[in-house]
């Protein structure tokens, strides 16, 4: 990355460097097919999960689908979130790729519904671009979608900007557990008969039942609800390959924070 600026010609200009977060990489020299040359990209959404726990849960065995995806990719445990935490704001800094101060999504509109979602400096009602307005301007023809269960995501959400938008609210722990394993059984229908282009699938199970349980029992709680999300997302990747779309995807997994049980 680069930037500079600053008055006095570009003598005085200045030049500065992004420095991303370490990658851990266990994929081959050798390119797999379709590397560099993707046609869908897919983000998985987890919200709420802690990356220790992921790491036991992997080095357990239970977590078998992350594994495999972490066996064939990159990953990193040391990408730092917005502050304050709060999901909102997280959500769309990974949405839009800048910080709060650029997008304007704080605390208190994830607090208060009224509170306006928008960057300081824009008028009322415009949005702060994301992913799917990048794509919409560049490729307007293209699908995308978006299937999630938390409503106040709805907000980051231009349904200009989507073909599929597909919210099915859970409010609980005991909502998710429910909602959420046909949430991801919508979305792998779906691939059967529309090969997006860009498409984004959330799941608050992990977040949601963190808050609701009382703190001795987390622990013992929550690796099963790991296990839980990891069997969806082993159905997604199940339906990229049945739908022939797995060679051709970039499939990214994200989570907004941790938690600390």
């Amino acid at each position: 990355g680069g930037g500079g600026g600053g008055g006095g010609g570009g003598a005085n200009r200045l030049r500065f460097a992004r420095l991303p977060p370490r990658l851990e990489s266990n994929a081959s020299k050798a390119a797999p097919d379709g590397f560099g040359a993707a046609e869908h990209v897919l983000l998985i959404g987890i919200d709420g999960i802690t990356p220790r726990t992921l790491n036991d849960a992997i080095a357990r065995g239970d977590a078998p689908s992350l594994a495999a995806l972490r066996s064939r990719g990159a990953w990193s445990d040391e990408v730092r979130v917005t502050q304050p935490s709060s999901s909102l704001s997280s959500w769309a800094s990974i949405l839009t790729g800048s910080p709060p101060e650029m997008h304007g999504v704080h605390l208190a509109a994830q607090l208060r519904s009224e509170y306006p979602v928008r960057p300081a400096s824009y008028p009322e009602g415009v949005r702060y671009p994301t992913l799917f307005t990048a794509l919409r301007e560049a490729r307007p023809r293209l699908s995308t979608a978006a299937y999630y269960s938390w409503p106040p995501l709805s907000s980051l959400l231009g349904q200009a900007e989507l073909n599929v938008s597909a919210l099915r609210p859970c409010g609980s722990c005991d909502g998710c557990v429910k909602v959420e394993p046909q949430l991801a059984a919508e979305f792998v229908k779906a691939l059967k008969r529309q090969r997006f282009a860009l498409s984004w699938v959330y799941f608050d199970v992990l977040d949601e039942c963190a808050h609701a349980l009382r703190a001795g029992d987390r622990d013992a709680a929550y690796t099963p609800l790991l296990r839980t999300v990891d069997e969806w997302v082993g159905r997604i990747v199940r339906a990229l390959h049945a739908s022939r779309m797995a060679k051709s995807t970039l499939l990214l997994v994200a989570s907004d924070h941790g938690k600390r049980l």
